[in-house]
Order: C-alpha cells, then sequence, then structure tokens
C-alpha cells in the first residue's frame, strides 16, 4: 500500500522573540502525527502573518500544491491556523474537498476527507 502524501501547513500570527520557538513546536507536533501515521511528507509551509484573510503568500503556497495534485492531505495544528473566521475556513475546506484532499486539524480532533464532507453536506440538507 502506498503512503498517503501530506503537506504540513504551520502559521504563527506575528514574529517575536518567541514565534521562532513556537513555530518550530507546531512543526514538530505535525511531523510526529505524519510520521506515528505512516504519512509520506511532500512538503511543509511555515509562515508568519494574520489569519485574517486566505490571500497569504505561505497559504497560496498550499493552494498551488492542492491544485498540482502534490498532497493527499494537509495536516494542520487547528482550523485557526487556516483562518481566523469561520466563512473563510469552511471556503478552504471547501476548495481542498474539492481538489480531493483530507484536511486534518490536530487540536481540533477533525478528518474531514471527502467522504465525511458529503456526509456533513447531506445531513445540513436533510436538517434545513
Amino acid at each position: 500500500m502506498e503512503s498517503k502524501r501530506a503537506w504540513l501547513y504551520c502559521r504563527i500570527a506575528s514574529k517575536s522573540p518567541e514565534s521562532d520557538f513556537c513555530m518550530e513546536a507546531q512543526l514538530s507536533s505535525l511531523r510526529r502525527f505524519a510520521a506515528d501515521n505512516g504519512y509520506l511528507i511532500a512538503g511543509v509551509t511555515c509562515e508568519y502573518g494574520a489569519g485574517i484573510s486566505l490571500n497569504r503568500p505561505g497559504l497560496r503556497l498550499v493552494t498551488q500544491a492542492a491544485c498540482n495534485r502534490q498532497m493527499d492531505v494537509l495536516i494542520i495544528k487547528d482550523l485557526s491556523r487556516l483562518a481566523r473566521g469561520y466563512q473563510q475556513t469552511a471556503q478552504y475546506i471547501n476548495y481542498l474537498n474539492r481538489q480531493g484532499i483530507t484536511l486534518i486539524s490536530l487540536n481540533d480532533g477533525l478528518n474531514l476527507s471527502q467522504q465525511v464532507m458529503r456526509h456533513i453536506e447531506r445531513r445540513a440538507q436533510f436538517c434545513a
């Protein structure tokens, strides 16, 4: 069985004397999770910047990698690393879903595959 290719994404809001340590700790936990779960690390993106916008250099790099089918899974520390707003976070999760990419958010305990997202969408339609 072929290992799934994982992309690791880290973000820290701003650069400070402590931020390098925080970034390294975040990356270390993602690497550990990938290794423990048999993922092949296809790429790593770390960036400093606010999560107000999805238009950030590092996230654009992740988006391009997704578009180029360079990953099967995106692993993040928690959903706030993608964006601070729920609407933007949902927008990006939907983008990943359309690309066939599973999102794993460690602190949130989420593994959002296409199957899971389709189930959520069906439930949302049923409840509407």
